[in-house]
């Protein structure tokens, strides 16, 4: 593994973490609203969910197959350009709301957010969901946590070798 294999795994599953809080965060606000009928805009609370896309990194120059650290410098220093290694893909997530999931709708004539007809229209929050969804972000989170002290652990042995 190069210099570069530790870091960059270490940052990929630093942002895989990242996520995964972002993810815990928006589940915390979907079950804290679970039974908010109004919000600023006027309507129920609508879900929040977390979109996670892969981003490529920067690419970073690869050391190997490259000769001596000295003649790596030497070689940066007289100008000419080192090998790319190939570009890496980490998650990055994007809060954005569920306009697919409809509003719950529930007779209730004595609810101050009640239509003429007594129907109050709910937030589309399903905690069950809620709660599956916080068992797999925890699970993922607790992956990555272990990916991270995996990678370290492999950096100190190399450097006990």
């Amino acid at each position: 593994m190069n210099g570069n294999g530790i870091f960059r795994t270490m940052n990929i599953s630093a942002a895989g973490l990242s996520v995964q809080r972002m993810k815990l965060d928006v589940i915390a606000e979907n079950l804290a609203n679970v039974e908010t009928t109004k919000v600023a805009d006027g309507g129920p609370y609508r879900r929040k969910t977390v979109s996670i896309e892969p981003v490529a990194e920067k690419r970073i120059p690869s050391l190997i197959g490259q000769g001596s650290f000295q003649e790596i410098f030497a070689e940066r220093l007289g100008g000419r350009t080192a090998s790319l290694a190939p570009s890496v893909l980490r998650p990055e997530g994007s809060i954005v709301e569920d306009e697919k999931t409809p509003f719950t709708l529930k007779y209730e004539p004595g609810h101050p957010d009640a239509d003429e007809d007594g129907v109050v229209t709910l937030p589309n929050v399903n905690v069950v969901d809620e709660m599956v969804d916080m068992i797999i972000a925890t699970r993922a989170y607790e992956a990555n946590v272990t990916a991270i002290q995996s990678a370290k652990d492999m950096f100190m042995r190399a450097l006990d070798i």
